[in-house]
């Protein structure tokens, strides 16, 4: 199996500058109601978390927003890059954005929650690299703290991305989406094309990206043995998720 995660910071030299242009940071932003539905549900008070694969930090600073002091993490240091600069913008708020792998780090003083979004955890292709992330996660939190993280499905990645080609059109900004599934490894191999506008030409970059699918049972096992009692698996609307349902939202206990 190919381990993306060598590389994994290059494909985002180039992207972090026009991520949030393209819309790719509105999708945790979207997914905050559900966030604060399953806290209150769940009865967490949260003063500290932490926002794994962070990216340019929207879900960070806007957890923030609220009180809460929060440790966003990522691995590409052009994202981070991004985030600093959206927090010298907002001073007063309690962030801070650490370069650092999600499968082997620690904090200093443990969190009641942690979040994952825009299926950043698919980026571990291997059992043991989901595992590491969900044990180091288990390990920064207190006991009866939540984690909270997303994942594209298996489905999603064999009929959704399939073997398909998508084409967005930004007006500065065109991206040529190009997808490639294999079945045995259960992996899709993204290659993304951008069309920058620079004055009145274009500069284009092309990046890989590599996610795997993990099926339902699969993730919630390894939850498990690292330590959480897993509370619920939701579609992105609230409701109960079922294995064809594109991506899975995770809700477990650190216990």
């Amino acid at each position: 199996m190919v381990d993306a995660w060598g590389a994994m910071a290059a494909p985002y030299e180039r992207y972090a500058e026009i991520y949030d242009r393209t819309g790719a940071d509105e999708f945790g932003l979207r997914l905050l109601w559900l966030l604060k539905d399953v806290l209150d549900r769940h009865g967490c008070q949260v003063r500290s978390a932490l926002d794994l694969a962070c990216g340019t930090g929207s879900v960070a600073l806007e957890l923030a927003r609220k009180g809460i002091s929060v440790t966003g993490l990522d691995l590409s240091p052009q994202m981070l890059a991004q985030a600093r600069m959206k927090l010298a913008a907002e001073p007063s708020l309690r962030v801070s954005f650490l370069h650092g792998d999600m499968r082997s780090f620690q904090l200093p003083e443990p969190v009641q929650l942690v979040t994952c979004w825009f299926d950043a955890m698919n980026y571990n292709l291997r059992d043991e690299d989901l595992m590491a992330t969900f044990c180091c996660a288990a390990a920064c939190l207190e006991k009866g703290g939540l984690f909270v993280f997303d994942m594209n499905s298996v489905h999603a990645l064999r009929h959704l991305w399939g073997n398909n080609v998508f084409v967005e059109d930004y007006g500065d900004v065109v991206y040529i989406w190009q997808n490639e599934y294999n079945p045995r490894e259960r992996t899709g191999t993204l290659t993304a094309t951008f069309f920058v506008q620079c004055g009145e030409l274009y500069e284009r970059f092309t990046e890989i990206h590599i996610e795997r699918g993990y099926y339902m049972f699969e993730v919630i096992k390894m939850l498990q043995e690292a330590g959480f009692e897993v509370l619920e698996v939701l579609r992105t609307d609230g409701s109960p998720a079922e294995e064809t349902d594109t991506r899975h939202v995770y809700v477990a206990r650190r216990i």
